[in-house]
Order: C-alpha cells, then sequence, then structure tokens
C-alpha cells in the first residue's frame, strides 16, 4: 500500500448501523488493521471520540462516525485482529469507554520510533520521514472533527494518517527484528494496552510534590480527599479536575483546612463561583477528610525524589548508548517505583534492554560524569 499510489484505496464513510455492521463482518475476517481516532480532548474531563478510521493491509479504508452509528460491532471486530496504531493510549482508553472492549494484540509504531533512536514521544509525521523519507500534511490536525459533514481535507487526512500505518510498521519491525528488539516493542505496546485499558481514576499528582513528604499526616489525607472531589466533580461537569480547583488552591485548602465559608474565602484567590457553588460542600470534605478510610498511597520521601531524579538523567545518559528513548525506558513513575524498591521494581523488557547496566550504577560500579560532550557513564 501506497498512500501516494496514482490509484487511491477504496474508502468507505460509514455513517448508519448497518453500515457499520457491514464493515465489522468485513474487518473481522483480516488478520491485521490499522486504527487512528480523531477526538477532542479540550474542557473535557475525557476526550470525546468525532471520528473512528480502520484500515486493512492493503489500504481499504473505512471512516466511522460516531454521532450518527453505534462504534460498537466496529470496536469489536477491531479489537480481535492484530492492530497497528501510534500513539494509541487515548485511542485505546476511547475504545474501552465505547464498547466496553478494546484490542489488545498491538503494535504502536510511536513506541517502536522510541527503540530505534527515533525519539519518544513522537509526532507520526516524524517518524515518517525518518523512517521513509515521505512527509505529511498535518494541517488538519487540530481542525473541528465535531463538524459534519466532514471536509474533504478532513477526510483525506483521516484517511492519510490511518493508510500509512501498516507500510510504516512493517519498515519499523524489519529494523527492530535486525536489532533484537522486535519482542521488547511488542511487550511495550501491550504495556501500553493494559494500562490504558483499566479505568482511569483520581490522578494523584501530588504524591511527586517535593513539598507532599513535608506535610502531616491530616494535611495529607486532606490533600487526597480534596483531589478525589475536585475529580469526581470534574467528571460530573465533564471538565478537566483542575478547571474545578487548582493544584495550588488545593495545597492552600489542605494546610489550612478552613471550618467555615469565611475560612474557605481568606485566601482572595479562591474563586467567588467555587465558594457559591461548591463552598459548603468543600468545607464538610475538609471536615471529614482525616475520619475517611481513604486508598493508601506511597509518597516518596525527598531522598526518594532525589534518586528518581538521578535515574532520570542516567537514562538520559544512557539513552545514546541504547537508542532507547531515556522517556520510554524511564518514566517517572517507574524511577519512584525503583528508588522505593531497587532493581527488582525493574521488570519485562526494561531489565533486559538495561539491567545489568542499571544494577551496575545503583550499586555505584558505574557512574554520571561530565565529559566535554555532556553527561556521560562510566
Amino acid at each position: 500500500m501506497n498512500p501516494s499510489a496514482a490509484s487511491p484505496p477504496a474508502l468507505h464513510l460509514l455513517d448508519s448501523d448497518a453500515s457499520i455492521s457491514e464493515a465489522a463482518e468485513f474487518i473481522s475476517k483480516l488478520d491485521l488493521v490499522a486504527l487512528d481516532t480523531e477526538f477532542h480532548s479540550e474542557r473535557r474531563y475525557r476526550p470525546e471520540i468525532m471520528l473512528m478510521q480502520v484500515c486493512s493491509p492493503e489500504g481499504e479504508t473505512w471512516l466511522a462516525d460516531p454521532k450518527n452509528c453505534d462504534l460498537g460491532p466496529l470496536i469489536r471486530a477491531v479489537s480481535s485482529r492484530h492492530v497497528v496504531l501510534h500513539a494509541g493510549q487515548e485511542d485505546i482508553a476511547i475504545l474501552q469507554r465505547e464498547a466496553d472492549v478494546a484490542p489488545h494484540d498491538l503494535f504502536d509504531v510511536q513506541i517502536a520510533a522510541g527503540m530505534l533512536g527515533l525519539g519518544y514521544p513522537t509526532r507520526l509525521s516524524k517518524v515518517l520521514e525518518d523512517t521513509m523519507g515521505e512527509t505529511m500534511d498535518k494541517h488538519a490536525t487540530l481542525s473541528d472533527w465535531s463538524r459534519r459533514p466532514l471536509s474533504p481535507e478532513q477526510v483525506r487526512y483521516a484517511a492519510m494518517d490511518v493508510q500509512i500505518l501498516p507500510v510504516l510498521a512493517e519498515s519499523l519491525k524489519r529494523q527492530l527484528k535486525e536489532k533484537g528488539r522486535l519482542t521488547w516493542a511488542v511487550a511495550a505496546s501491550s504495556e501500553m494496552a493494559a494500562t490504558n485499558i483499566r479505568p482511569r481514576g483520581c490522578r494523584h499528582s501530588w504524591t511527586d510534590w517535593d513539598i507532599a513528604s513535608q506535610l502531616d499526616e491530616v494535611q495529607q489525607t486532606t490533600l487526597q480527599a480534596i483531589f478525589e472531589w475536585r475529580d469526581a466533580r470534574g467528571r460530573d461537569k465533564d471538565q478537566p479536575a483542575h478547571f474545578m480547583l487548582s493544584d495550588g488552591l488545593a495545597l492552600d485548602l489542605a494546610r489550612r483546612r478552613p471550618a467555615s465559608l469565611e475560612a474557605l474565602q481568606a485566601n482572595r484567590r479562591i474563586p467567588g463561583g467555587l465558594v457559591r457553588r461548591f463552598g459548603d460542600e468543600l468545607v464538610r470534605v475538609i471536615a471529614r477528610a482525616p475520619a475517611l478510610q481513604m486508598k493508601s498511597l506511597h509518597i516518596p520521601t525527598a531522598t526518594q525524589r532525589s534518586i528518581a531524579d538521578s535515574l532520570t538523567l542516567w537514562a538520559q545518559t544512557h539513552a545514546p548508548l541504547t537508542g532507547i528513548a531515556a522517556r520510554l525506558a524511564m518514566p517517572r513513575d517507574l524511577a519512584l517505583s525503583i528508588a522505593k524498591k531497587g532493581i527488582s521494581a525493574l521488570i519485562g523488557w526494561r531489565a533486559e534492554a538495561m539491567g545489568e547496566d542499571l544494577e551496575r550504577f545503583l550499586s555505584g560500579e558505574s557512574s554520571i560524569v561530565l565529559g566535554p560532550d555532556g553527561p556521560q557513564i562510566r
């Protein structure tokens, strides 16, 4: 399949349940499909799907309109196939919410690029250019995908975005196989899918704040309760949680623990609208927090955060030696886990890829030094 070929592949616009069912029946017989979605995430609690694109290895393409039909049969058909996609975190989460099922047999070309020295995360257009020397017109990326009918430019863009994936994946798979990394890329793709199939609860990002370990137990519990409250209210209103209450104000309330509306407003930055609509409720959440049975959260110590920072630097310094992007090799949550548990926290493909080198660093057998070209591992 070549998207630039003179004879374009078949393109089907699916805007009825009957057309979805017909396409799903055909797709369920394919061994491999490429998948992409267009969604809007701005000012929403969760991204909202606006279009689902599916492509066969030969380039036959289906654009499914979630505004006019039930995507369930199509999602179920795709989820039973081997799926190629790019940066599939949101795609997987969206499909799981839409039909309670999502692909698990995956190959993510962004992850593959991250294992071949092409950076991570990396735009599809850059992966394509670096891998195959081709360019893509990305002008429609941020267009309004909610409008109907879609413009001819949007249709072309949506089709091209998914049609390039099968041939790009094959090129990346060949390179990975030559380097002995294909199983790593498949494992990392499956790991990504498993992570994003799980329902996303409240993200307690505050646990990694510098000040978190300095708060007393009541303040930590209160901050946890406030984060849970704003997440629930954001979900109810379909707004990002921080739209309800910023991180800084959440910390202020956890430290002051105001017991009345008057005390709540002692900080002049507390929005008046928030006080009018939710002030009484928020005061009750703060008052009850110490007695709540909250889920256990690990709050890294200052030492553990420092170790995690050092591991991030180590991964950045190690990346040129392996070609595996630092953010893929050592995400922050893994760095914190290693800081807490040691080398035993490094498992799976990462243990194979860098386990021995990391163990030498943790034991002091190697170190990071500043050379003429920047940090180096010696």
